[in-house]
């Protein structure tokens, strides 16, 4: 197998550039409805973690009712608009979002 193609769960971008993180995504990173947030910008894409478990530096932020505020300057900086949509995916360093022009590739397979 040469490469695959990883798309994410799609999220639309509503006013103030929210996005809500999916209650079965988060229950994966135990982040509650109402919760404090690590975000980072790695790459091109955010990085949103548990605030309290993660061993990564960055920057706190909060989620209300599931909604989280993605930065307006990466937004501009990724082209996205009010009404877009970006993709969530969950890895081992926590959700990822990624614009809707970013690809991701899995190289060399996936094992069982």
């Amino acid at each position: 197998m040469k490469s695959i193609k990883i798309y994410g769960l799609p999220v639309i971008v509503s006013e103030r550039y929210r996005i809500v993180l999916d209650k079965n995504i988060r229950s994966l990173y135990n982040i509650k409805k109402n919760d404090d947030v690590l975000m980072n910008i790695t790459q091109g894409f955010l990085c949103v973690s548990p605030y309290d478990q993660s061993p990564y530096v960055g920057e706190k932020k909060n989620i209300t009712i599931g909604r989280f505020n993605i930065p307006a300057a990466w937004a501009s900086s990724n082209h996205i608009k009010i009404g877009d949509y970006v993709y969530l995916i969950a890895t081992d360093i926590g959700i990822i979002v990624c614009p809707k022009n970013f690809e991701l590739l899995c190289i060399g397979g996936i094992q069982p």
